[in-house]
């Protein structure tokens, strides 16, 4: 009879017990889903205060999982006086095997060490020297698996539960889950977020999002700064390609063409659209990069402005230095076929010396003429030293660091007279394959010799007048439009 009555008391006890626990499951439920997650942390110190004392026990607390799920840190804990807590104690650490309960799902319910397996050495040790009588541990599980545990430890006297009390005791591991799940979520949003904020204002390139529509979605620092902005608004709302296609009113004359390639983008037309483009700058011409992206799971673009201004600046320095360094190539080549001519017909020795009252005058005429840029008439029969005369004046010259060219003009066939002379383009006649320097060319800054010039045909010595009194001269050309722009010729 006493012992019936003993087994009734028991159940009347398990019974207000499991009232008590679902009625405080109901309260902390609700206070969890009121709150904002800025403060469920103190939420979650109070439930587990209540906890404690809703089940009679001495600890509760609440561990978390690493991602990789190697640490299990107590993250929350509330003792009653003179237990100790454990928090940021790594569990997994101490006690390894039941770490590996949790981590495949398993509830831990521990009386005495005689519920342990022979290989829970650490867990019997842990045991022995706390003085724990009882323990549950009941696995806290998030959609992407385990994420730590609730667990109730009575130190002072042996607690047991029934199965259809634990599982109460679950529902409400599972509402610590799911808040513990939502702060976690919350903070990895929030830092995402904050961490594409940052990205976004880093950039130097200009970023604007359009949704659906073509309206600014979002847009960065250097987008908000931009001197363009004066011409076309980018706002959040603001329409962008309208704002574009009525920048061409104000002096922005591409505004259109680049509305149009966004509106392909938004519209799914066009799988991307890039483009460069100048803008008016007060102080000089700014050059951009349009790319437009389509956005990532959603209708909407990326719309991204990189300023190319020193790339299209420093591309422009380095045609003009190609071309200059083609034409130097081209008269150094000229040069040097010259000159290997000049080599093969160089004369043994090539000073006047003489002290007869002729040479001595001539000497003195060289000297007069030779520190001057006006052109020299050498009159005299064949063989008797105008070649040397002429080079005497080349070496006392200001000329004498360039080359000294000599032409043979009698020996010049009629046909390509003009062409040695004044060079020619490409194409210009027949076996003209490329642009060709003439000998005044070659000659820029040294002496052209024109040996036996009166052997020129009357036009060409009518041309040669004409280089001689104004400096220019034109290449044989088969357009019009192929001319180049002759540079003064010392003879």
């Amino acid at each position: 009879m006493a012992e019936s009555a003993g087994s009734a008391a028991r159940d009347g006890d398990e019974q207000q017990r499991r009232l008590r626990l679902e009625a405080f499951l109901a309260d902390v439920a609700l206070r969890f889903l009121q709150q904002p997650s800025s403060v469920i942390g103190s939420e979650v110190d109070c439930a587990l205060a209540g906890l404690t004392d809703v089940l009679d026990v001495d600890r509760c607390g609440l561990a978390l999982f690493s991602p990789d799920l190697r640490q299990l840190d107590i993250e929350h804990s509330f003792a009653r006086p003179g237990v100790p807590t454990l928090v940021h104690a790594d569990l997994a650490a101490m006690l390894p095997w039941y770490a590996q309960q949790l981590r495949e799902g398993r509830r831990v319910v521990i009386n005495s060490d005689r519920d342990l397996p022979s290989e829970a050495d650490d867990e019997r040790r842990y045991i022995a020297a706390s003085g724990l009588r009882s323990h549950v541990g009941l696995p806290l599980l998030g959609s992407g698996g385990p994420m730590g545990v609730l667990g109730v430890a009575a130190f002072s006297a042996e607690r047991r539960w029934s199965a259809e009390f634990l599982a109460r005791l679950e529902l409400l591991a599972s509402a610590f889950a799911t808040v513990l799940f939502r702060c976690r979520t919350e903070g990895q949003l929030r830092t995402v977020e904050e961490l594409n904020r940052s990205v976004l204002r880093s950039l130097t390139s200009e970023l604007v999002v359009v949704d659906g529509e073509g309206r600014v979605a979002t847009l960065n620092d250097a987008a908000r700064l931009s001197a363009k902005r004066e011409l076309f608004p980018a706002a959040e709302g603001t329409d962008y390609p309208a704002a574009l296609t009525a920048a061409a009113d104000s002096g922005f004359p591409d505004g259109p063409r680049l509305a149009e390639g966004i509106r392909s983008v938004v519209s799914g037309r066009a799988p991307r659209f890039e483009t460069t483009y100048g803008f008016p700058s007060d102080e000089r011409p700014h050059h951009y990069l349009l790319r437009v992206t389509p956005l990532e799971g959603g209708p909407g673009a990326v719309v991204m402005h990189v300023d190319i201004s020193e790339i299209e600046r420093t591309r422009a320095g380095l045609e003009r230095a190609l071309r200059e360094t083609e034409h130097q190539k081209e008269r150094l080549l000229a040069e040097v076929v010259v000159l290997h001519r000049e080599v093969s017909h160089a004369h043994g020795f090539n000073t006047l010396v003489g002290r007869s009252t002729a040479l001595r005058r001539v000497q003195a005429e060289i000297e007069q003429v030779a520190p001057t840029e006006s052109p020299v008439l050498l009159l005299g029969e064949t063989g008797t030293g105008k070649e040397l005369v002429a080079q005497e004046i080349h070496r006392r010259s200001r000329r004498r660091e360039r080359p000294f060219v000599t032409v043979n003009c009698a020996a010049l066939p009629a046909g390509l007279i003009e062409s040695e002379l004044f060079g020619h383009e490409r194409g210009a006649f027949t076996g003209a394959v490329q642009r060709a320097a003439g000998r005044f060319e070659v000659a820029d800054g040294g002496t052209l010799f024109l040996d036996e010039i009166g052997e020129l045909p009357a036009a060409v010595q009518a041309k040669l007048l004409r280089v001689l009194q104004g400096g220019d001269f034109e290449r044989l050309a088969d357009h019009p439009h192929q001319r180049a722009a002759g540079r003064r010729h010392q003879p």
